[in-house]
């Protein structure tokens, strides 16, 4: 099967007349097995190593003296310089250090970490080689790069083999797909979206970790600030739960909600959040600059953007729009300051110069999904403001997912080298496809529902007994918030999958499997599964708050403009009030309320009412009040179970 046979098949679909509604789902044909971008770097990588392997030939091949023949040999593949004295055990430490080296180069950005171990073993064997070299040291040396060349080209032809007839049997699978795009649908009704017990004490756990005071993280996970176990990650994606839970739910809520999210804009800002970056600046990109926000690390700027347009648009708060709102002190005399429109600058700017569409989190290293929230930043940002940046990258960025972070069998690519164009195929798993076409479904949804598709065919399922089976790769098996042997991960990423494509019997069965097989517990209120890190409890509190469609229509058009100008619950006593729902159709208040500790009589504070207009409680005790002269009132309500109370004004 080659790559014209499956072009060819393709077109046929094209003609059929079945693919109305399923076009473009289709996995894209393309007439090499990667984009121009990435093969640019690979044929770099390729020349760069063949002149390598060049100086390492040419003095053995003229005679040179031993020193410089093990440095020659050094340079065809790290500790191959050991051969000329037949030092196996330095091969065989080289090795494992350079393995090591690249683990550090992949998890901290450090470039300079496995250069300092090839070359360095490089020298070191011309150090200690003897005045003679091994007989067999060129044979050895040069037939494991000519053995490693002939198996890479033998995997890479049958894994492109194999890729291809996987495509060809995944679209005939999307060619079945006659029902109108998930996409095109529309979102679940949010009218009279309310939190169950169960969320409200999921929501818990994420406002008890985002209300304590700014310089206090008790409760967050410190492993370290490089990987998925960053504090970082706990934070923005509390702050995205919460942003979710403001505009689908509680649109017409502010107090601890809007409180809560701005502490978590406030605690990114923290120094030991974002001080990680002056180090992989320095040793990936070589520059001692400690701003985190101005050149690549969309892990932090992108992710915080997102952090802060999510929170405005869900609560009309443009307070990060004034200048200098955003401030990152390095010391006394450094303090780097931004807003949102010169974040948002900036991540447009990295987007921009970057010729495979996307860039870099650590140095060197572009992951896709982090990619995914920087344009969600940008998008949510053209939206509230009026402004076009998303559009002006929207052609490259969508161009280069498709063929430089998409397979040949239609799989999204979890990260590649933005320096040699290699990706880490067990990255590409479950779980990150998961996560990837959840964040894709405003931006790109035929890719989104594509993914969904080939997801639910094929890799994930519910077993006889009603739990998630899920088939599972690399990461899959890992706890991301805390790196432990776990696979709570995939069962959050399918609950949040499951949800925005609107597959409820696959959502509940993720959760009975996190209920029964990962520690569900409800403590005074709060839910957790004690399995799972704190990053793992935040981000399924976000997935369990989705329904179809929800994350496109936050990112896309936010609450409906009739809840920025009726009547607001403005503040109440956490955790004494829990709130359901709070929406406004623009002059009412619509709320359920829950008593968090124990039922009883709870004072409430309303804004934005008509001033000097009379009002009426109906639900709770029902009453009268009246609105005083800054269109504001404190009311007291018995508040007992689940308590629906409408606000209303008279006349």
């Amino acid at each position: 099967m080659t790559l014209d046979s499956l072009n060819m098949q393709s077109s046929e679909y094209d003609a059929s007349g079945e693919l109305s509604g399923s076009a473009g789902l289709m996995i894209p044909v393309r007439d090499k097995a990667h984009g121009e971008a990435t093969l640019k770097r690979l044929r770099r990588f390729t020349i760069i190593y063949a002149i390598l392997f060049v100086f390492g030939i040419v003095p053995a091949l003229f005679g040179a003296n031993a020193a410089v023949q093990a440095l020659g040999m050094g340079l065809m593949w790290p500790g191959a310089g050991f051969l000329a004295s037949g030092s196996f055990i330095s091969i065989l430490l080289t090795l494992v250090l350079f393995a090591a080296a690249l683990i550090f180069w992949f998890g901290a950005g450090n470039i300079m970490a496995p250069i300092l171990v090839w070359f360095g073993a490089a020298f070191l064997a011309a150090m200690t080689t003897g005045e003679y070299v091994a007989s067999y040291a060129l044979a050895v040396s040069v037939g494991t790069i000519v053995a490693l060349v002939l198996y890479g080209v033998i995997t890479s032809r049958s894994t492109q083999r194999q890729a291809i007839t996987r495509a060809q049997s995944r679209n005939r699978m999307l060619v079945q797909v006659k029902e109108r795009p998930i996409n095109a649908q529309p979102a679940d009704n949010v009218l009279q979206a309310e939190l169950s017990e169960e969320q409200l004490a999921a929501a818990r756990y994420v406002l008890d970790r985002a209300l304590q005071p700014l310089d206090q993280f008790d409760g967050f996970d410190f492993i370290d600030q490089f990987q998925t176990a960053s504090v970082r990650y706990q934070l923005n994606f509390a702050s995205y739960g919460l942003s979710v839970y403001q505009s689908q739910y509680a649109p017409n809520f502010h107090g601890y909600l809007s409180l809560a999210q701005r502490n978590l804009i406030e605690k990114v800002q923290d120094k030991k959040i974002w001080s990680y970056w002056r180090w992989e600046n320095l040793w990936g990109n070589l520059d001692p600059n400690p701003d985190p926000i101005p050149n690549d690390n969309i892990m932090y700027s992108g992710y915080l953007g997102l952090m802060i347009g999510l929170y405005q648009s869900a609560s009309g708060d443009d307070q990060y729009d004034h200048p200098d709102a955003i401030s990152l002190k390095w010391d006394d005399q450094r303090t780097f300051t931004y807003d949102y429109s010169s974040i948002e600058s900036c991540v447009f700017r990295n987007f921009q110069k970057a010729d495979l569409g996307l860039f870099p989190c650590e140095p060197n290293w572009i992951y896709s999904a982090c990619n995914l929230f920087g344009a969600l930043s940008l998008k949510v940002y053209d939206r509230l403001h009026d402004h076009n940046y998303y559009d002006q990258i929207s052609d490259l960025f969508e161009k280069s997912i498709e063929s430089d972070f998409t397979t040949l069998d239609g799989r999204i690519v979890a990260i590649r080298s933005s320096l040699t164009g290699f990706t880490i195929p067990s990255l590409t798993s479950t779980m990150a496809d998961s996560e990837s076409a959840v964040l894709a479904h405003p931006l790109l949804p035929d890719l989104a529902e594509r993914t969904w598709h080939i997801m639910r065919s094929e890799f994930l399922d519910i077993d006889d007994d009603g739990y998630l089976k899920a088939e599972l790769r690399g990461w899959d098996k890992i706890d991301v918030g805390n790196y432990k042997r776990s696979e709570i991960g995939v069962c959050m990423t399918t609950l949040g999958l499951a949800r925005e494509m609107g597959d409820e019997k696959l959502a509940q069965a993720s959760l009975k499997t996190l209920e029964d097989k990962y520690g569900k517990s409800i403590r005074d209120g709060v839910l957790r599964y004690e399995s799972g890190s704190n990053n793992i409890n935040i981000m399924i509190f976000l997935k369990s708050l989705l329904k179809k469609n929800w994350w496109r229509e936050v990112i896309l058009n936010g609450p409906p403009k009739e809840v920025f100008t009726g009547p607001l619950l403005h503040e109440v006593p956490y955790p004494d009030v829990l709130v359901a729902r709070a929406r406004s159709h623009g002059e009412d208040l619509d709320l359920v309320l829950y008593p968090g500790q124990s039922s009883g009589i709870s004072n409430i504070k309303l804004a934005r009412l008509k001033a000097g207009i009379e009002y009426q409680v109906k639900g709770s005790n029902e009453k009268k009040f009246t609105a005083n002269s800054r269109g504001e009132a404190e009311i007291s309500l018995h508040l007992e179970g689940r308590t629906p109370v409408m606000i209303e004004p008279l006349g």
